[in-house]
């Protein structure tokens, strides 16, 4: 644990000024109050940096690095998004159910990528106070995508001062890194796994309700962004051609598109992660 403490001193405390002053145009656009950037190596190579080093000393603290997959799971990882909420090992909930308590968080999410030989970690945590991490994922993921190539860009320098000097996880947790655990979560990519994981949290409907759509707009919507026609959308949900294309045309209007090539494209941009 030790060595864990100093890379938090020699990262997130010496450079605390630094990710803060990056992080300022997220934290005013979104409601998104605490950031963290790790990454994990093939090799074992570990170092990250955060914008509130008490959470980090609280968090190694307590050994939550030692359930973490994120950490001791390189094999596991793949690029995409992954919500902590998700995560099935008892211990790590646990203790991230204290953290969040004790730092007024609600809601985690990591966006993830993996080459095979490294994988960064971009962390978001959301304050206790919302509750709406579906809007703000699904209405915010290229903006949160794009804050990543601009982290990458302002910190450049260091970032490539943790690559040189990182902590060997093989050494530091032993037959922990990449020891198979049950609970790892699946890459939150599908629109099924999303809906689902709203569902949980019981939110599923509140982006519909935002904009007005109705039980039967999610039905076209979910069967536009599989490419149907109208034609195809109103066979399955046994409805006229002419029912279909008034329906897709009131969407469009809620939604302030003005082609269906845009609505296409909105609405992919709102489900995909």
């Amino acid at each position: 644990m030790k060595k864990f403490l100093e890379l938090n001193e020699a990262y997130s405390i010496r450079y605390q000024a630094n990710i803060l002053k990056t992080c300022k145009p997220l934290f005013q656009l979104l409601p998104i109050k605490k950031f963290f950037y790790q990454f994990v190596k093939k090799d074992g190579s570990f170092n990250f940096i955060s914008t509130n080093a008490e959470i980090c000393d609280f968090y190694f603290g307590s050994k939550m690095h030692l359930y973490n997959p994120f950490i001791t799971q390189f094999d596991l990882i793949q690029s995409g998004i992954y919500l902590i909420d998700s995560l099935k090992i008892e211990k790590f909930q646990f203790s991230w159910k204290e953290l969040a308590s004790k730092f007024n968080l609600k809601h985690s999410f990591n966006l993830t990528r993996s080459d095979g030989l490294c994988c960064h970690q971009y962390g978001f945590c959301i304050p206790a106070d919302r509750e709406d991490l579906n809007t703000l994922l699904l209405n915010n993921m290229q903006v949160i995508k794009n804050f990543t190539g601009y982290f990458d860009q302002e910190m450049c320098k260091i970032i490539q001062d943790m690559h040189y000097q990182p902590l060997d996880l093989k050494k530091e947790i032993g037959s922990l890194f990449n020891k198979k655990v049950e609970g790892f979560p699946e890459v939150n990519m599908e629109n099924t796994k999303i809906t689902q994981f709203l569902t949980n949290i019981g939110a599923s409907d509140q982006l519909f309700s935002t904009y007005g759509l109705t039980a039967r707009d999610k039905e076209c919507i979910t069967l536009f962004l599989k490419g149907k026609f109208a034609s195809d959308i109103a066979k399955e949900l046994h409805l006229s051609q002419r029912t279909i294309e008034h329906r897709l045309e009131s969407i469009k209007n809620k939604l302030n598109c003005h082609t269906k090539p845009e609505l296409f494209s909105k609405l992919q941009g709102m489900m995909n992660y």
